[in-house]
C-alpha cells in the first residue's frame, strides 16, 4: 500500500522513544488515562463460545452480546461497511463479520 506524503518514516527506536512519552504522559494524568487498562469484562473463553454457537448455520445473528478477548490477526474489508476479523486465542480462531449500520 502506498503511504500518505504526510506519513514520515520512524525507525523503531524512536517509535519506542516516543511511545514511552506517550505511557508517561498517560500515567501522570492518573485517572482512567491508563495507557495499559487492566481489566476488560469478558462473558466467555472463545472454547465456551464456539462450543455454544457453533451449531448456528452460517449467516444467521443472535441478538445476544457476546464480550470475548483474544489477539486480533488479521482485519480485511469487503466495500465500505463490512469487516471481517480473525480473532485467536485458547488454540482456537473465530472470524467475525462487523456491519456498519
Amino acid at each position: 500500500k502506498a503511504k500518505a506524503q504526510d506519513e514520515e518514516e520512524i525507525d523503531s527506536s524512536k517509535y519506542f522513544e516516543n511511545r514511552c512519552r506517550t505511557v508517561q504522559k498517560a500515567r501522570a494524568q492518573g485517572g482512567d488515562a491508563s495507557p495499559y487498562p487492566h481489566k476488560f469484562d469478558v462473558d466467555m473463553s472463545l472454547s465456551a463460545y464456539i462450543k455454544r454457537y457453533s451449531h448456528l448455520a452460517d449467516g444467521s445473528r443472535e441478538p445476544e452480546l457476546v464480550r470475548l478477548a483474544g489477539r486480533l490477526q488479521n482485519i480485511r474489508s469487503a466495500g465500505k461497511s463490512l469487516k471481517f476479523y480473525d480473532l485467536h486465542g485458547e488454540g482456537h480462531k473465530i472470524q467475525i463479520l462487523a456491519q456498519e449500520e
